[in-house]
């Protein structure tokens, strides 16, 4: 493959008997650095997995099942910080899910149940202020919605609604960079029911 670095293949036996189809594949680059472990059964990716960077530094560690994540996924950033974390099963996501910056601080967290979001999802900037608060329920928008709106890095305004199976639900607003209300209305199951004040430029 063109540009692609070339690694040369090395399959060893692990302290696990290479009986049963089991295998440790060990993927090396050309330079002789260890990149990655590959827990294999039957030519099947199967067990632990861990990749390395040239230092030879923890990058990546999950697991495998018959070729498909499985359970908790970690990686880090190049300094050793937590870059994400999150949970699968079948080769989907399912569970909580979380990125941070090279910074350490929380970047976002998201939920889901077997692929598909299920729950709170929180987005953050770098400096640590809210950008979303959200909710899913089996894949749809469900409760409470919070969009914090910027403009070259400068807080420009605020929305909050609710959402009901997907549908717009209840009371929305929005406020401008100085918190002033620049549109209230209602709605129901998607249908603008009452609109209060609508300044919006």
């Amino acid at each position: 493959m063109r540009g692609a670095t070339p690694y040369r293949l090395l399959v060893v036996c692990g302290i696990v008997a290479c009986g049963e189809g089991r295998s440790t594949r060990e993927v090396v680059d050309q330079e002789g650095h260890l990149r990655a472990e590959v827990s294999e059964l039957n030519s099947e990716k199967h067990g632990p997995y861990r990749a390395f960077d040239v230092s030879g530094q923890l990058r990546i560690a999950g697991w495998y099942a018959h070729d498909l994540h499985a359970g908790t996924w970690l990686k880090w950033h190049p300094s050793g910080k937590l870059a994400s974390f999150g949970a699968y099963a079948q080769g989907l996501p399912d569970g909580i899910h979380a990125t941070w910056y090279h910074t350490g601080r929380l970047q976002s967290i998201r939920s889901y149940r077997v692929g598909v979001p299920h729950g709170p999802v929180l987005l953050l900037l770098p400096d640590g202020r809210p950008e979303l608060w959200s909710d899913f329920q089996d894949g749809e928008r469900d409760g409470p919605h919070h969009h914090w709106y910027y403009d070259d890095d400068r807080f420009a305004g605020y929305l909050a609604a609710g959402f009901s199976k997907g549908m717009k639900q209840g009371r929305w607003f929005q406020t401008d960079r100085s918190g002033h209300l620049e549109w209230d209305a209602d709605f129901d199951q998607d249908s603008l029911v009452t609109t209060r004040i609508d300044q919006r430029k």
